[in-house]
């Protein structure tokens, strides 16, 4: 369908026969005009290819970039199937046998990421909200700043288009201002060791990350975090148990900034 361009006068009716995705009106009388916008907008709301699109965005945003074509195909028809209602859907896709099985297929975008490294390491809001909009800025070298998206279609939700060497660097540079901070000025900031759960037994690179992963996780380390655990502080592994103080905390601040990169923390 194509139209040709022209100058828009409000006081002039444009008339002609509408002809879109197989939808056809006349639109020759122009008291007519908002009862065919109703008709399009309706017909255009029930159609399958509308039941599909936004069947398939709701299942990338909770399932995975590439959701499977069964649930897709039983969302559209539960949303056609509902008057185009979108509660039904909803329930149908969080009732789904897909999304129980889901979990850490998602990548966080930044602003997620942004958003659960402040929950984790504690940031409490400040009296001034000029500390909410330096916060909302960190986002936008990692091109996520919200509702700054320059078209109607929002912000991609597949993890490749998140990927690349200068979005990591973004996201390591926000998350350790947060945890040692340094930026935005305004908040209330937590010290390294209040992420512990009792520093007093965290004496050892192990039980540093026992407790982080914790705090961060809510279960220990796995495996492969625990040897991550290990290699990043091998070259701080200390002579003497750990004591509350700088040395500690230098521990926890490796561990922190390890575990906020890792693939349990950068998926949801």
């Amino acid at each position: 369908y194509k139209t040709k361009a022209v100058a828009f006068d409000p006081n002039r009716h444009y008339l002609g026969a509408v002809q879109v995705v197989g939808f056809t009106h006349p639109n020759n009388v122009a008291s007519q005009g908002p009862t065919a916008a109703r008709e399009l907008y309706e017909y255009l709301a029930f159609h399958p290819s509308t039941a599909k699109h936004l069947a398939t965005k709701l299942a990338r945003r909770f399932v995975g970039d590439n959701p499977p074509a069964a649930l897709v195909a039983n969302l559209a028809s539960v949303y056609l199937a509902n008057d185009t209602e979108i509660v039904p859907v909803l329930r149908a896709l969080f009732g789904s046998a897909e999304f129980a099985a889901s979990a850490r297929s998602k990548q966080r975008r930044p602003m997620e990421h942004l958003v659960a490294a402040a929950r984790a390491l504690g940031l409490q809001r400040g009296s001034d909200p000029k500390a909410l909009r330096e916060l909302n800025y960190e986002l936008s070298a990692a091109g996520h700043m919200p509702m700054a998206y320059p078209t109607p279609d929002g912000y991609p939700d597949e993890a490749v288009k998140w990927q690349s060497p200068g979005q990591a660097l973004s996201q390591y540079g926000a998350a350790m201002n947060l945890l040692h901070g340094w930026y935005p000025k305004g908040f209330t900031y937590q010290p390294v060791s209040a992420l512990l759960s009792n520093p007093t037994t965290a004496t050892t690179p192990a039980a540093v990350g026992e407790q982080l992963c914790a705090r961060f996780f809510g279960r220990p380390p796995a495996a492969n975090e625990a040897t991550a655990i290990a290699t990043a502080l091998s070259g701080a592994q200390p002579t003497k148990p750990y004591k509350p103080g700088d040395g500690q905390n230098v521990a926890v601040s490796v561990v922190a900034q390890l575990l906020m990169h890792s693939a349990a923390f950068l998926t949801r």
